[in-house]
């Protein structure tokens, strides 16, 4: 698969996980660059602005290509997305009780929506 379709493809998963965990609200920047050669991607989460930015790895090891699951990948990254708020907060030495029942309850009302009853 040629890098370009590769990133595309990752894109548009990504996408789709960012509205599934209902997280339309931020915007998304995706940047197609060299990452440790052991990444396959990463994101970095500006939460007061809404704003992340979600890099694709350019420069991945060659025995490591074969192992790229683009799909699990920007899953993967998307879900670091939905814990956003929840790790900002958590890395806060500021954070109120309000700010963290208010990032729980956010989180816990999209899993409500995610986990299937049996």
């Amino acid at each position: 698969m040629r890098e370009s379709k590769a990133f595309r493809l990752f894109q548009e998963e990504f996408g789709r996980y960012q509205k599934l965990f209902q997280l339309d609200s931020y915007i998304i920047c995706f940047e197609y660059e060299p990452l440790d050669e052991t990444v396959f991607s990463n994101i970095t989460i500006n939460q007061e602005s809404m704003v992340a930015t979600v890099r694709f790895n350019s420069k991945l090891a060659r025995h490591l290509k074969s192992h790229r699951n683009l799909r699990y990948a920007a899953k993967h990254e998307a879900i670091h997305l939905l814990l956003g708020r929840l790790g900002d907060y958590g890395r806060s030495r500021y954070t109120t009780e309000q700010d963290m029942c208010e990032a729980t309850e956010e989180l816990n009302n999209k899993l409500m929506f995610l986990v299937k009853e049996e």
